[in-house]
């Protein structure tokens, strides 16, 4: 908050305890906080027009919720991925990495 950074704070929709969760981030200041089944949703969209381009997207799920991600992401972001818990792959679409110009980068925990 000092810096005047602004976080988009995502969870797995599918934890148990998302709803407490959600409001534990609040408590500790995130800015945004959302499931991960809302962030593709047009009202998410609409949202995130009011705000700065995202340029850091931090990743330790991979899956899907890293393709929506990457959907929101600003022109020339970087997407850093350090883990997997879904065992599922980072897939990020072709246009979306060509035309926004995104950077990928990954290291493990």
């Amino acid at each position: 908050r000092e810096r005047g950074i602004k976080t988009i704070n995502v969870i797995r929709a599918d934890k148990p305890s998302a709803d407490k969760t959600l409001r534990l981030l609040d408590n500790l200041g995130g800015d945004i906080n959302i499931k991960a089944d809302w962030l593709n949703s047009r009202h998410c969209r609409e949202m995130l027009k009011e705000l700065p381009p995202i340029k850091l997207g931090l990743n330790c799920v991979g899956g899907e919720v890293v393709t929506d991600m990457s959907r929101v992401m600003g022109s020339g972001g970087t997407i850093v991925s350090y883990g997997g818990m879904s065992k599922k792959p980072v897939v990020i679409p072709d246009d979306v990495l060509t035309y926004k110009n995104l950077s990928l980068r990954g290291f493990w925990m």
